[in-house]
C-alpha cells in the first residue's frame, strides 16, 4: 500500500491473534497523525511498534474498539517478527485483556491503549470496632480494581507478627470474645495481574461505642427559672465539655461546665444563649450534640376544666384558660364506647357542642402548644345529659316575736346539696350557716330581726345556683 493512499485513509490496526483468539482487534487514527516515513515494512522481516494514546471501549458483541478517536502517536519499540510481542494490558473498566503475538503479516501498526489496567485502589477503609462481649465485630473493605481477591491478616495483642487468617472476602466478621479483645487486622487486596494494596490496620475492642442517644431540647421559661440541658450518651469513660454563645457573640466559647448536665438561671443576659456539648470517650473518640437555645418567655400553663351537665339540647361549653406565647389548641374526644381519644376539628380555646344523646358521657381534653413547641394538656372532663339545675324564688317571712320562720328551697336537678348563708343587719357580709338542707328554720328573736338569708344549691356534676336573698322580720 502506498503512503499517499495511507494518508488518505484512517489508520487501521489489525492484530491477528495466533493463540486461541480468532477475532481481530482494529483501531484507526487520522492520517495526519501518523509519523512520517515509518510503519511500512517489507514483508514481515521487521517493523516498528507505536503506542496510540486513547481509551478502549467494548461493543455489543464484546469486541474491543477505540472509544475515543483522536490521540497521539508515539514510538513504542522496534522488534522483529521472530520476537513475540510483550503482553500489554488493556482496561475497559471491567476486564483485563492480554494479547501475545508471535508473527505479523504485511505492514502493521501496533497501537496500545495508554489507559492500562489500574492497580487496586482502596475506596473505603475498615474502621475500628467497639462492642459488647459476644457482639459481632465486622470489618469491610471497599476496593476498585479488576478480578479482586482478598486476604485478611490478624495479630493478637500478645503476638509479635500478623498471621494469615482464613477469611478471603471483602468482609471480616467474627464474634467478639475475650480471646479476640484487642486483636488487630488488615486486608491485602490483589488484582488478577498480581498488583496489591494493603488497608489500614484496625482493632476490635470489647467496650461500648460512643453514641448520643437523644437530642437536647430548647428551653423556654420565665425570668429566674432554671434552664437545664442534659446529655444522654453511651460509651466508656465519658467526659463532657459544654460550649456557649450569646446572642451578640460571633462564635462559641468553652464554658466551665464539664458534667453531663448544663444548668443555669435564666436571666435577661442569658436570653437567647445557645449551647452544645462535646462528649469524649476513653479512647479519644468525640461526638457533638445538637445546638439548643434558652429563651425568656411567659411560662405555658393551663387551668383545670370542669365537667358539664345539662338537659338534652343544651350547649356544653368548655373553655381553656392558659398562659403563654403564641398559643394554639387541639381538642381530643372519646365516646363512652371508644377505646381511645380521637382528634376533634376544634382548634380554639373553647369547645362548644350541643348536648345530645349521642354525646352523653363523651370525654374531652385539650392540648395547648406555645410558640416554642412546649405543650401542656388539660385534665379530662365529661359532658353529661342530666336534669337541669334550677331553683324557685324564696319569699320574705314576717311573724311575732318567738314564732318560727322557715324558708324552703324548691329546686330541680340530680344529687342536690344545699348551703345557707346569713347576714345580720349590722354585718358587712354574709356568713356560712350550719344549715345544709333544703329548709332554713329558726326562732324569730330580737337578735334575728332583719336577718337576711340565701341558699346555694349544688348538683352531682358540680353545677351551682343561688337563690334570691330574703329577710325575716318581727311584725
Amino acid at each position: 500500500m502506498k503512503k499517499t493512499a495511507m494518508k488518505a485513509l484512517a489508520f487501521l490496526l489489525v492484530l491477528c491473534l495466533t493463540v486461541g483468539i480468532a477475532p481481530c482487534l482494529a483501531v484507526s487514527a487520522g492520517a495526519a497523525d501518523r509519523p512520517a516515513g515509518e510503519g511500512e515494512a517489507v514483508g514481515v522481516a521487521s517493523y516498528t511498534v507505536y503506542r496510540y494514546y486513547h481509551y478502549w471501549g467494548k461493543n455489543s458483541s464484546g469486541d474491543l474498539y477505540n472509544s475515543y478517536g483522536n490521540g497521539v502517536w508515539k514510538n513504542y519499540e522496534s522488534v522483529t517478527s521472530t520476537t513475540p510481542f510483550p503482553e500489554h494490558k488493556v482496561y475497559d473498566g471491567h476486564q483485563s485483556y492480554r494479547k501475545s503475538v508471535s508473527g505479523m503479516h504485511g505492514s502493521v501498526w501496533w497501537l496500545e491503549s495508554s489507559t492500562v489496567m489500574p492497580t487496586p485502589t482502596i475506596l473505603t477503609q475498615p474502621t475500628d470496632y467497639y462492642g459488647p462481649l459476644g457482639s459481632t465485630a465486622t470489618f469491610t473493605v471497599e476496593a476498585e480494581g479488576v478480578d479482586l481477591s482478598y486476604q485478611w491478616w490478624v495479630k493478637k495483642p500478645t503476638a509479635t507478627r500478623f498471621s494469615k487468617s482464613s477469611i478471603t472476602t471483602a468482609v471480616y466478621s467474627v464474634a467478639l470474645t475475650e480471646a479476640r479483645n484487642g486483636n488487630q487486622l488488615y486486608c491485602v487486596v490483589t488484582d488478577s495481574e498480581g498488583d496489591s494494596v494493603q488497608t489500614d490496620t484496625v482493632t476490635m475492642i470489647i467496650g461500648e461505642p460512643l453514641a448520643i442517644t437523644a437530642d437536647l431540647e430548647d428551653y423556654v421559661g420565665p425570668l429566674g427559672s432554671t434552664a437545664s440541658f442534659t446529655v444522654e450518651a453511651t460509651g466508656d469513660g465519658l467526659a463532657y465539655q459544654w460550649w456557649v454563645k450569646s446572642r451578640t457573640a460571633a462564635k462559641f466559647t468553652k464554658s466551665s461546665v464539664t458534667a453531663s448536665t448544663y444548668r443555669v438561671t435564666l436571666t435577661e443576659a442569658r436570653n437567647g444563649n445557645q449551647v452544645y456539648c462535646v462528649i469524649t470517650d476513653a479512647r479519644g473518640n468525640t461526638a457533638q450534640t445538637n445546638t439548643v437555645t434558652m429563651t425568656v418567655a411567659e411560662a405555658l400553663s393551663v387551668a383545670d376544666l370542669t365537667d358539664c351537665a345539662g338537659p338534652l339540647g343544651s350547649t356544653a361549653t368548655f373553655t381553656v384558660e392558659a398562659t403563654g406565647e403564641g398559643l394554639s389548641y387541639q381538642w381530643w374526644v372519646k365516646k363512652p364506647t371508644a377505646t381511645k381519644f380521637s382528634k376533634s376539628s376544634v382548634t380554639g380555646p373553647v369547645y362548644e357542642v350541643e348536648l345530645t344523646e349521642a354525646r352523653n358521657g363523651n370525654q374531652i381534653y385539650c392540648v395547648v402548644t406555645d410558640a416554642y413547641g412546649n405543650t401542656a394538656r388539660t385534665n379530662t372532663v365529661t359532658m353529661t345529659v342530666a336534669e337541669a339545675l334550677s331553683v324557685a324564688d324564696l319569699t320574705d317571712c314576717a311573724g311575732p316575736l318567738g314564732s318560727t320562720v322557715s324558708f324552703t328551697v324548691e329546686a330541680t336537678g340530680e344529687g342536690l346539696s344545699y348551703q345557707w348563708w346569713v347576714k345580720k343587719p349590722t354585718a358587712a357580709k354574709f356568713s356560712k350557716s350550719s344549715i345544709t338542707g333544703p329548709t332554713y328554720s329558726v326562732e324569730l328573736t330580737e337578735a334575728r330581726n332583719g336577718n337576711q338569708v340565701y341558699c346555694v344549691v349544688t348538683d352531682a356534676y358540680g353545677n351551682t345556683v343561688r337563690t334570691n336573698t330574703v329577710s325575716m322580720t318581727i311584725g
